[in-house]
């Protein structure tokens, strides 16, 4: 399996162009002479829930194969990226934040254990984790409301999105099925 184009991705300002790659299709956006702070943050958010959106009905759409292949969720913490494979196309889920210095995320093929819609964690503070998919222990992938974190590893070893991406990636497991669910986490 190759990697997706990542270089695609990559983190962005409100004052440069980017490319945003949804299921294989690039569109480039340029960039807004004179936008505000406030334009800029609501400009990037309707990119997310665009892309949420894009991402559900690639998903979603009616195929025989898909129904019978694996749904592959790729976690680069390198970059700190997440990306979906489903029958042969990729498509770019968000920003992730893995762990911190002095913590670890587990790498390798980890099928889900469980899944818990709210959930508390139990060594944290009792810290929230919506849609928690849990991989490895009490190790999950799970959303966040600190997404102005996110793209950096400020984790204690959760994979952590934002709960938007979280609720869409919880549904998704949901209905492929555990059994037909793989998380890969590289380095």
């Amino acid at each position: 399996m190759q990697d997706p184009d990542l270089t695609a991705a990559a983190p962005r300002r409100c004052d440069q162009s980017s490319v945003t790659a949804v299921g294989g299709t690039q569109v480039r956006q340029r960039p807004q002479p004179g936008l505000s702070s406030r334009s800029c943050a609501i400009f990037a958010i309707m990119q997310r829930i665009l892309a949420a959106l894009a991402i559900a009905i690639l998903f979603h759409a009616p195929c025989a194969e898909a129904t019978s292949s694996e749904l592959q969720i790729i976690v680069h913490i390198s970059r700190q990226q997440m990306w979906l494979l489903q029958s042969g196309t990729h498509a770019y889920l968000g920003p992730v934040s893995t762990a911190r210095r002095g913590y670890r995320t587990p790498t390798g093929k980890f099928r889900p254990l469980r899944l818990e819609r709210v959930w508390y964690s139990t060594r944290y503070d009792r810290s929230p984790m919506p849609y928690s998919i849990f991989f490895h222990g009490g190790y999950a992938i799970h959303g966040t409301v600190e997404s102005r974190k996110l793209g950096r590893p400020v984790s204690h070893g959760c994979i952590r999105l934002s709960v938007a991406n979280a609720r869409l990636l919880f549904k998704l497991v949901q209905s492929r099925g555990v059994a037909n669910t793989v998380i890969l986490v590289r380095n």
